[in-house]
């Protein structure tokens, strides 16, 4: 399964804040169960092939019961929500990866967390500040969408605690490893395209470039 910091490291991109703690508690039957844990606290992941699949990750009742949430329980629960079902999402592409393209995808994710600059200019997420660039449309009594950057006051110190964990972890020696021995890698550029990425309780589909085994270059991709 994917390590934790690359749910959270999503989370940031995609959200602008860290859902950390829910996805310790979905992944906290590891202890116990191993790579079997995801029988527990993984609804989304055990309903593969027959509610969604990797063509539509986020069918109609994701959408409906997204909608819901934030009707009754609002935004923040909402967006809770989209990352309880992105994680199984992830969980689910992940197990469709060789050991290589877990290797790959992982770097591009790293290489993409590292960089404050790509992730305020191509995903609308400024760290070092702590604004979100988000949507605002007919949801809010606009006739047109417009995108304003709003302050987001814990994801400087989320960004910070998950920047230092990636850096000071072994996932640093294998990101580097790797990119010794794929010397294409090292030379690749992260490429991110952002088009309708909605947040305040809407819906976000993220993918990793499609199906990285077929992919011929690094690149994670929000749609």
């Amino acid at each position: 399964m994917p390590n934790r910091w690359f749910h959270e490291a999503l989370d940031i991109a995609v959200w602008g804040k860290s859902y950390w703690s829910l996805h310790r508690r979905k992944d906290a039957a590891y202890r116990t169960l191993g790579p079997k844990h995801r029988a527990v606290g993984h609804g989304w992941y055990s309903r593969l092939n027959q509610d969604w699949t990797f063509d539509n990750p986020f069918p109609e009742m994701v959408l409906a019961r997204t909608r819901q949430i934030r009707t009754s329980h609002g935004p923040d629960a909402a967006e809770k929500y989209q990352a309880a079902v992105t994680h199984d999402y992830f969980d689910a592409l992940w197990d469709t990866f060789r050991r290589a393209d877990r290797a790959r995808v992982a770097e591009c994710v790293r290489q993409l967390i590292l960089d404050p600059n790509v992730l305020r200019e191509w995903v609308g997420v400024d760290v070092m500040r702590g604004l979100v660039k988000r949507s605002r449309g007919l949801e809010h009594g606009l006739l047109f969408p417009v995108d304003a950057w709003e302050r987001e006051p814990g994801l400087p110190r989320a960004y910070q605690h998950l920047r230092a964990y990636i850096t000071n972890s072994p996932l640093t020696t294998l990101s580097d490893r790797f990119r010794e021995s794929h010397p294409a890698l090292a030379r690749a550029r992260l490429t991110i395209s952002s088009r309708s990425v909605c947040r305040d309780g809407h819906f976000v589909r993220a993918t990793l470039g499609g199906r990285a085994a077929k992919s011929s270059a690094p690149s994670v991709t929000f749609l």
